[in-house]
C-alpha cells in the first residue's frame, strides 16, 4: 500500500508506463511512489506552493503542478529540476 493519505494528498496521477503514482499536498511538494513496490521514488519540490493538480506529459518526461495560487510548475522528470514556471 501507499501511504499518501498520512501525506495530506490532494490529487494524484500515473505515469504514463503506470510504474509511478505522483501525489500533490498541501505542503508544496509532489511526493512520487513506485507502484510495484509502494515505496517512496523520489519528492520533487514545489517552493511551498499548496498542490491542487498535477499530470505527467504524455511521454513521461515532464510533471506539472498546479497550485492554490496559480502558479504551474514543470519539472523534467529524469533529472528532478524544476525547468519553468508559468504565473
Amino acid at each position: 500500500s501507499i501511504d499518501a493519505i498520512a501525506m495530506g494528498s490532494w490529487t494524484v496521477c500515473w505515469s504514463p508506463d503506470s510504474n509511478l503514482i505522483a501525489s500533490g499536498n498541501p505542503h508544496g511538494s509532489i511526493t512520487v511512489w513506485s507502484v510495484r513496490t509502494g515505496a517512496k521514488d523520489s519528492t520533487l519540490d514545489t517552493r511551498g506552493r499548496f498542490i491542487l493538480s498535477l499530470v505527467w506529459s504524455p511521454n513521461g518526461k515532464y510533471v506539472a503542478t498546479g497550485a492554490i495560487d496559480g502558479f504551474i510548475n514543470i519539472f523534467d522528470w529524469k533529472s528532478k529540476e524544476l525547468v519553468h514556471t508559468l504565473e
